[in-house]
């Protein structure tokens, strides 16, 4: 078995990480270095006007964000805001505290996303990263195309990647219940 390679399908893929802890952000800045060189990375400790501009002017393929942003912000509820204003976006949440699938219930067929805990594992925040990347190429090349689909053809494509990442999760665990020593699925 083979974990998918990281696929860059035409252009620098936009990643946009969110998370108030600075210790937090930059043990993800040293996570992320090895996805420098196909992807431009931005690192944000708010949902400050720089965010929401950047967000608003820009296609992001993948967000990688805490859920638990302050006192008052709440990551899924932003993630919301932001899957309404945007189509094809990814995101990959990340908190400390426990959270299970009725936390997301409400995302499922709106958009593509995956939760780790914290403290995060290295591995697996790699695997799960290079995933969701090659879903967000998928994306990518589906919402390129200029004709106006329905809404029905949009929930199919997502279901699709949804199956797709189904699909990853189940190969990841297959993985670790062998016991094989995994190799970084990125590569230069």
């Amino acid at each position: 078995m083979m974990l998918r390679q990281r696929i860059l399908l035409d252009q620098k893929q936009n990643i946009v990480v969110l998370d108030d802890d600075e210790d937090a952000l930059g043990f993800l800045k040293t996570l992320l270095k090895s996805f420098e060189n196909s992807c431009n990375i931005k690192y944000y400790d708010y949902p400050t006007k720089d965010f929401c501009n950047y967000v608003s002017n820009n296609h992001i393929d993948l967000f990688v964000m805490d859920i638990r942003l302050g006192k008052f912000e709440n990551g899924i509820k932003l993630s919301e805001d932001i899957i309404y204003k945007k189509r094809g976006s990814i995101f990959l949440f990340i908190s400390g505290y426990d959270y299970n699938e009725k936390d997301f219930e409400h995302l499922n067929g709106k958009c593509v996303y995956d939760f780790i805990k914290k403290p995060l594992n290295i591995e697996q925040f790699i695997i799960v990263t290079t995933t969701l990347l090659n879903v967000a190429s998928t994306y990518k090349i589906s919402f390129k195309n200029t004709k106006p689909i329905s809404s029905e053809s949009v929930d199919d494509l997502r279901r699709g990647y949804f199956k797709q990442l189904e699909e990853d999760k189940i190969l990841i665990k297959r993985l670790k219940e062998c016991s094989l020593n995994l190799d970084i699925p990125y590569k230069e």
